[in-house]
């Protein structure tokens, strides 16, 4: 028998979102995320870009929350925001160009934010 121990090291960014689990269903659904099975951390989930988060309640964090920001990268602002839009959720501001790209933040039921950016390098234009 071939004893083998590993050690794996894995990054990831604690978040305190109200109501994980609505939060996670949401990001599955419509912005592509999915949860990573991982017993020792149930909310850990990962985007297209290999970025871990884990959603934690702020009972599970000992942290209080008046409306948590997740801030989620992505390739195409608009489809993010017109899928959110069109599934009801808030819109906290529409999309607008920044310094670092194109941003919108939306919000859920449960007083979440999302800010969803889509970085820019707008260098060869200077």
């Amino acid at each position: 028998m071939i004893n083998i121990e590993m050690e794996v090291e894995l990054n990831y960014l604690p978040v305190c979102v109200n109501e994980p689990e609505k939060v996670i269903a949401v990001l599955e659904e419509h912005l592509g995320f999915y949860r990573c099975v991982y017993q020792p951390l149930p909310g850990l989930i990962r985007n297209e870009y290999g970025d871990h988060y884990l959603l934690q309640s702020p009972e599970d964090t000992r942290e209080s929350t008046s409306g948590p920001e997740l801030t989620i990268p992505t390739n195409d602002c608009l489809r993010d925001y017109l899928r959110l839009f069109k599934a009801g959720f808030t819109v906290e501001t529409l999309p607008h160009y920044t310094d670092d790209g194109l941003k919108v933040t939306i919000r859920d039921d449960a007083g979440n934010r999302f800010l969803i950016v889509e970085k820019r390098d707008y260098a060869e234009f200077e």
